[in-house]
């Protein structure tokens, strides 16, 4: 039995991709019985972790946990706790070396792509970046496709990485008109009239393209949909506003703003489609929300995309605001039959990225860093 130490203070209302990440690890683990002990770092004051932990699990809550915290502070605790393995999806890990260390590294966007990515962020990033890889043991990556972009932009060797695909949560799932109603109407929506756009409001995840293909789909006229806009800005110098007065496209659109957790599931299932065109990803998990629903995808065709939907999505070309909107098209005009298909392959598509597997790859990692 070993102690493995998890760090999820990046779970709170509100969280991004890698709190999701975060939130969904501890999850998974916890429904396993893998004989570990578990100490779980998590920012005080919210519940998005649950309750009800085993008697193996033991909960530290941790302020302030900033990447200079990480360094000072968390090697002591790590001592203290007698912790064999810690693992952080954070972008630092500590250079003094208390026990083995794990590190989720979802993407490498800001050196793949540096104009996509909000300049603080970028900067962050090649500050931390090296040091955080060279004290590491081992690197988790949650695609082949962001394997193979680790491996091309940083001194990572192939054998210290590990893909352990993401998994999606059982909140996720087909769900009937009366498990719809409620939210939906809270948030001015009608089940079956809307596209869905779920991810941040920024420059990587193309929303102004997708604006702009929504108006030329003719969508609202031809089929009587709205296009639902559920996140929120990660830079202050790119919000919706910014976009949809670039793309000159505001009837009917619907801005959801942050969506709580326990709205968004509903909201995914009663979308007529989700579009996500993103022009870089280490994963798209929205992508595999709006499959494990029941709701067929439009998105771009990059790699990490095609590799989480397979054949279950509608793919189109990012850069391209025609292909958008015949993509948007496509999945519209689709018959009964067709979407019955298409609904079916995209479920089964969802359920090769469950819980139980996410587990097990990722305790998998573990017994291979702890020798057994």
């Amino acid at each position: 039995m070993a102690r493995i130490c998890l760090n999820a203070c990046s779970v709170y209302p509100g969280m991004t991709g890698i709190g999701q990440y975060a939130c969904s690890l501890v999850a998974a683990l916890r429904s396993t019985s893998g004989g570990h002990e578990y100490v779980v770092l998590r920012s005080p004051g919210h519940d998005a972790l649950g309750d009800g932990f085993p008697a193996n699990w033991c909960l530290v809550d941790i302020k302030g946990a900033e990447p200079m915290w990480e360094q000072l502070q968390l090697p002591g605790l790590l001592d203290e706790c007698e912790a064999d393995l810690y693992h952080t999806a954070l972008l630092t890990t500590p250079i003094v070396r208390v026990c083995k260390s794990i590190i989720t590294l979802h993407d490498v966007i800001p050196l793949a792509h540096p104009d996509l990515v909000p300049s603080s962020f970028r900067d962050l990033f090649h500050r931390w970046i090296g040091p955080s890889l060279r004290a590491c043991d081992r690197v988790v990556t949650t695609s082949n496709a962001a394997k193979a972009e680790i491996v091309a932009h940083l001194d990572v060797e192939a054998e210290r990485e590990a893909v352990v695909h993401q998994c999606v949560g059982h909140r996720f799932r087909p769900r009937r008109p009366d498990e719809l109603t409620s939210v939906l109407s809270r948030h001015g929506l009608e089940a079956g009239r809307y596209l869905l756009y779920v991810g941040a409001i920024d420059r990587r995840k193309n929303v102004e393209r997708l604006l702009k293909a929504y108006a030329e789909s003719k969508a609202l006229r031809e089929f009587g949909v709205r296009l639902a806009v559920c996140g929120r800005s990660a830079d202050g110098e790119y919000t919706l506003e910014v976009a949809l007065s670039s793309a000159g496209a505001r009837l009917g659109i619907c801005e959801l703003g942050y969506v709580p957790d326990e709205d968004l599931a509903p909201i995914v299932a009663g979308a007529r489609a989700l579009v996500f065109p993103s022009l870089a990803e280490g994963f798209g998990r929205p992508v595999l929300e709006a499959l494990a629903s029941g709701v067929p995808v439009v998105a771009s065709g990059i790699a990490p995309l095609r590799e989480v939907a397979g054949d279950a999505a509608e793919w189109v070309d990012a850069q391209d605001v025609e292909s958008i909107a015949e993509g948007i098209r496509a999945v519209l005009s689709e018959d009964d039959d067709v979407r019955a298909t298409r609904r079916e392959r995209g479920l089964a598509r969802a359920k090769e990225f469950g819980p139980e597997r996410f587990a097990s790859e990722t305790l998998a990692v573990y017994a291979q860093l702890l020798g057994g």
